[in-house]
């Protein structure tokens, strides 16, 4: 009986314990589902708001550029309400041959920044002279592209004189000046006095160009500006030639100018929006080239002179004349 009182006690123990056993492992079953649950929704969660700030990237490419060293210089802005990390640079060419290449970059841009020379640390080897397209991909998974081609596109601050020439002439107060025997200083000429610029007055005309293409404008010494001076009541007027004149010319002491003394350069960074490095050229002399003297400008009070200019350059050894109908300057005083 002892024994068999033994095996029952034991056999409850067991038992016991296999109760417990069961549940234990009923209760961690338990426990992994509802953390498999929780890491579910954690990572629906998660993924989720990776789409929604997915969406909210929002950045343009501003400018994508190649310099004249063959480097990738572009420009991206964060239009978004988000951060954003560019981690990726495709490469396509255009032109010639297809070929794609991708870069490894790193940049980030906040909100409303703008950051530029993205690329300029990938690759060298660029011809400025053939058409890119660029794509930026972000650490999310958008893209963004851009594309640079070297035929300038015309719009912005130029876009009159677009599809006049490579070079843009600054409609600015200091764009467009003047000297004369009683000015020496340059002065804003959009308004001028009679007695400063009338009848003798020795007028030198200070014009800032712009170049906009891909290569160097060298300005032949056949440049000049005109002025109109039209008559009251209508009818016609009298057009006054100015040529181009070296610089360090005064209005006491012409400087006669020779051919490509004078270079309007283009864009090194391939900008051509912006173009190149602003230069200013000389008008003031009675004929081209060689023993000029200074030009008699015959104006009266409350005329008004339509100035036009023609510019002679070569540019990538090939000669253009270009006009630009540019302003008009009011005698306003005596």
């Amino acid at each position: 009986m002892q024994i068999l009182r033994s095996r029952k006690a034991v056999s409850n123990i067991i038992g016991g314990v296999f109760l417990i056993v069961i549940i234990i492992l009923a209760f961690n079953g338990i426990l992994w589902f509802y953390t498999q649950q929780s890491n579910l929704m954690s990572q629906s969660r998660s993924l989720q708001q990776l789409q929604q700030q997915t969406k909210l990237e929002q950045i343009q490419v501003v400018k994508a550029l190649v310099t004249s060293q063959g480097k990738p210089n572009s420009t991206i802005q964060n239009i978004g309400p988000i951060a954003v990390h560019i981690v990726d640079m495709f490469i396509t060419a255009r032109t010639g041959t297809i070929t794609h290449r991708q870069y490894s970059i790193n940049y980030y841009i906040d909100p409303g920044s703008t950051v530029t020379g993205i690329g300029l640390n990938t690759v060298s080897n660029l011809d400025p002279q053939q058409t890119y397209a660029f794509t930026f991909i972000t650490e999310r998974g958008n893209g963004v592209g851009g594309l640079y081609t070297p035929t300038p596109q015309f719009t912005g601050s130029f876009a009159t004189f677009g599809n006049l020439g490579y070079l843009s002439v600054s409609f600015t107060q200091n764009g467009f000046m003047y000297t004369s025997q009683s000015q020496s200083t340059p002065t804003p000429a959009w308004a001028v006095s009679k007695s400063s610029v009338c009848w003798g007055g020795n007028v030198i005309f200070w014009v800032t160009f712009t170049n906009h293409g891909v290569a160097n404008a060298n300005i032949l010494h056949w440049s000049m500006a005109q002025l109109w001076e039209f008559q009251s009541g209508g009818g016609g007027g009298t057009a006054t030639d100015f040529y181009i004149v070296g610089t360090g010319s005064t209005p006491w002491d012409l400087i006669h100018y020779v051919d490509n003394a004078i270079i309007v350069p283009a864009s090194t960074t391939g900008d051509y929006q912006t173009g190149g490095t602003p230069t200013t050229l000389l008008f003031g002399a009675d004929r081209p080239y060689s023993y000029p003297s200074p030009v008699d400008l015959h104006c009266s009070l409350n005329d008004v002179l339509d100035f036009f200019i023609v510019v002679s350059y070569t540019y990538n050894g090939q000669q253009y004349n270009q006009l630009t109908p540019y302003a008009a300057m009011a005698v306003t005083t005596n």
